[in-house]
């Protein structure tokens, strides 16, 4: 069995030969070859896979994601499937999605790493189906997170480019910076100084500041 690649109009041929250690009989008849042409299939359609992540994305803090199939036509797509793990260093605290578009499974609440499928029968041509997840970021992790998802059709996909999507999401941390200032550069004993703290943020939020 193989998979058909070439285009269509065109001709597909294999030929194979039989050998062997012994002298064969008849050498005029090991050899096989045969052709089979390559018609256009009669639903041609173009999936493609992408997450949408607003900007900011900071540890310890929950966000929305969406995990989007989008069929890019020119047909309906039959038994489409998106497929992903949740990124590493999230755990999932709420989801969502359209029960008349597709169902999904593997979204399990608080499960790190949990490898999630979604399937619906058929997607129109120039629609799309999204995934809404809120998924918190763990505190202890790493500068990025990296996030991947693959779709798929039972239907002649003529782009497979664009089936798989990843990104690396980059954490927008708080900057914090300090200055003091006092009002007397010079004092002698027993006079009152006042000395001034500044912390400034130029960053997201930052929480627990000592």
């Amino acid at each position: 069995t193989i998979h058909v690649g070439a285009r269509a109009n065109n001709i597909l041929d294999a030929r194979t030969k039989v050998t062997a250690t012994n002298v064969i009989y008849n050498a005029t008849d090991n050899f096989a070859e045969v052709s089979t042409k390559v018609d256009a299939p009669s639903v041609q359609v173009d999936l493609a896979a992408s997450i949408i992540v607003p900007p900011g994305l900071r540890a310890g803090a929950t966000s929305s994601w969406t995990y989007r199939v989008e069929n890019l036509g020119p047909d309906t797509a039959a038994d489409w499937q998106l497929s992903f793990t949740l990124p590493p260093n999230t755990t999932l605290a709420a989801s969502s999605i359209d029960a008349a578009q597709g169902t999904c499974t593997g979204l399990t609440l608080n499960t790190p790493n949990s490898a999630v499928t979604c399937h619906g029968t058929s997607l129109a041509a120039h629609a799309h189906v999204d995934l809404q997840l809120s998924l918190s970021v763990s505190l202890q992790t790493s500068p990025s997170i990296p996030a991947s998802a693959t779709v798929s059709t039972s239907n002649c996909d003529t782009n497979p480019a664009n089936d798989s999507y990843s990104l690396l999401l980059d954490f927008v941390e708080p900057n914090l910076s300090a200055a003091m200032t006092s009002d007397k550069a010079t004092a002698v004993s027993g006079e009152l100084v006042t000395q001034t703290l500044t912390v400034t943020n130029t960053g997201p939020t930052a929480t627990g500041i000592l």
